[in-house]
């Protein structure tokens, strides 16, 4: 029997029935199955599962949305290989964001996991339900679970506080002895608003459950945490803080193997356009602005990412880069910190404090390992009026060994007339510690605008025993302007007492220098330690311009030490002060009660 295609029909109708009304019914009705067979055409199959029995029961091959797929993934009980959920079309997402919590699967490590493949497909928000707790994803006690691919974008229809999306992506306990752990997110576009100041890109917390965000209920133990957590090659913009990641608050529960951006630039993640206000709901989040803010985790990697704040956009609080806040209870592990390659761009929108790079005292252990090196840095300022202090690399906890090396300050201009500090590390060494500021440099120039405060390359200011070392080799700062009474120093080391730590300063360089109508120091010492070697050799400090007085090397009236220190083959030259009164010294030495060889210098 010959059989006439729906579509024919509808021509054959049209032309043949005389009652208009029976027509238009007819007519009605095929371009309601035409539709009908359309949608189903178009959804069927929006999300496929590449081997679907890998999991116990098995998982269906396709599902009409991602929903769906979730709510099949939390129903299974095992899982035997990997299995990947993959989007093929954007869909909007349901009221509150998807939410993971297979917490009772069994056989998941890190070969056989979820994984969650946008495709480079949009996820539209839905209507959020509430003004903290609202996400595209949460996964809440799960373990290993991928999120990858996926371009998560707030709707524009999305206006109030309590309609947005407060976290992109958020790891939390289901139990406090159950945390979310081995997860991987990659390679995802997040996109929020940052005027809310609860938006964060990616958010760990396992100090409060999923509901109460500002109560303090801290996960324990090795599994409560969200341990194991790696976040690569994402992109997060126009939010208020970019990566918030806190661990539990006991020390023997911190947080282990949290790696952000990898160990190379293929997986670091770029933050833009982050920034506006401190008054975040979340317990434990520290009250500034982050880029990246750590807590509560050892053994951790931040490394080749970008982070650039919003231009201006903060209108309250310290503004930072990197933040690792101090830890509930100081860690006790030996453990690994790394903190290289990133490029960190700030910009304040108010007269506030900015610190590039932030590791308080509280967050290591007398044998742990710091390591801040190759990181970028290229600006800090604000958009208005600011007398903020500004202080690109600020390191005051303990550990054992510390690296602040290679770091480079490209092209900066600021306009604080507070402080501006390059590098601080003003904390106490243990013994046999070690710190070494070496190869860091000004590239192409430093331009400070606003008059006032102190610019200072690299400062010590506590005390360390006699069997530590710190070395300050090989570094170039030059090409540097300030105006008005803004006052230079290069480097300031009072780091110590009479028996204080070992140290070597060699081979760095301070050319052309512009000041102002203050004064400027090259390099100024006290308290030289009674270590076996103490070296200061081979310095170059030339062509600086001021209008105040002008010191090449200052050895303090606070210079004490139980052996003989030297002063040698140092090049001090075209020294010009151009003020009335202003003098110019090679060595100044107020000490009267060590000796001191000061010889060889040109």
């Amino acid at each position: 029997m010959k059989t006439t295609p729906y579509f024919s029909l509808a021509s054959t109708f049209s032309n043949s029935l005389t009652c208009s009304k029976l027509k238009n019914n007819l007519l009605r009705f095929l371009s309601a199955v035409i539709l009908f067979f359309s949608f189903v055409g178009g959804s069927w199959g929006q999300v496929t599962v590449t081997n679907p029995g890998n999991t116990t029961p098995a998982m269906s091959s396709t599902y009409t949305s991602l929903a769906l797929a979730i709510a099949d993934v939390n129903n299974r009980t095992a899982i035997s290989g990997p299995v990947t959920i993959t989007l093929s079309a954007s869909q909007t997402a349901p009221a509150g964001g998807y939410t993971i919590t297979n917490t009772a699967i069994t056989g998941g490590s890190n070969t056989n996991r979820f994984i969650f493949d946008g495709g480079g497909n949009t996820i539209t928000a839905g209507i959020g339900t509430s003004t903290t707790t609202d996400a595209f994803f949460k996964i809440i006690g799960a373990d290993f679970i991928t999120i990858q691919n996926f371009v998560l974008s707030e709707s524009a229809g999305n206006t109030t506080t309590t309609t947005q999306i407060e976290w992109g992506i958020a790891l939390l306990y289901s139990t406090t002895t159950n945390g979310a752990q081995n997860i991987t997110i990659q390679n995802n576009s997040i996109t929020l608003n940052r005027t809310n100041a609860n938006s964060i890109g990616i958010y760990s917390n396992s100090t409060h459950t999923a509901s109460a965000v500002g109560t303090s209920a801290t996960a324990t133990g090795a599994a409560g945490g969200n341990s194991s957590l790696k976040v690569y090659g994402n992109t997060i913009t126009n939010v208020n803080q970019g990566i918030i990641l806190v661990g539990p608050t006991a020390a023997a529960d911190a947080n282990t193997g949290i790696d952000i951006g990898g160990t190379a630039s293929g997986t670091g993640n770029t933050i833009t356009n982050f920034g506006t206000t401190t008054t975040s709901s979340y317990i434990n989040v520290s009250g500034t602005v982050n880029g990246i803010l750590v807590r509560n985790s050892v053994g951790f990697n931040v490394s080749y990412n970008s982070i650039t704040s919003s231009n201006g956009g903060v209108t309250t609080g310290t503004l930072n880069g990197i933040q690792v806040q101090a830890s509930s209870n100081a860690p006790s592990a030996i453990f690994t910190n790394t903190i290289n390659n990133n490029t960190i761009a700030l910009t304040t929108g108010f007269s506030g404090a900015i610190n590039g790079i932030n590791y308080p005292s509280g967050s290591a252990s007398s044998t742990s390992v710091l390591n801040v090196n190759n990181n970028n840095f290229t600006a800090a300022t604000s958009t208005v009026t600011n007398s903020g202090a500004i202080t690109l690399i600020s390191i005051a906890s303990t550990n054992l060994t510390t690296t602040i090396n290679s770091n480079t300050f490209t092209n900066i201009s600021s306009n604080t007339t507070g402080s501006f500090t390059f590098i601080s590390h003003s904390f106490t060494m243990p013994a046999s510690g070690s710190c070494s500021v070496s190869s860091n440099s000004i590239v192409t120039a430093f331009n400070k605008t606003g008059a006032g405060g102190t610019v200072t390359l690299a400062t010590t200011g506590t005390s360390s025993p006699s069997t530590a070392s710190l070395t300050q080799t090989n570094n170039n700062f030059s090409n540097i302007t300030v105006t008005g009474a803004t006052a230079l120093t290069g480097f300031s080391n009072f780091d110590g007492s009479s028996s204080s730590c070992c140290k070597t300063v060699t081979g760095n360089t301070f050319n052309n220098w512009t000041g102002g109508t203050s004064a400027i120091i090259g390099m100024t010492f006290g308290y030289w330690g009674g270590g076996a070697t103490n070296t200061l050799s081979n310095n170059t400090i030339t062509n600086i311009t001021g209008q105040s007085t002008i010191t090449g090397i200052s050895i303090s009236s606070s210079f004490s030490g139980t052996n003989t220190v030297s002063f040698s083959s140092n090049t001090i030259n075209n020294l010009t002060s151009t003020g009335t009164g202003g003098q110019v010294l090679g060595i100044s030495c107020a000490n009267t009660s060590t000796t001191i060889n000061i010889n060889g210098n040109t």
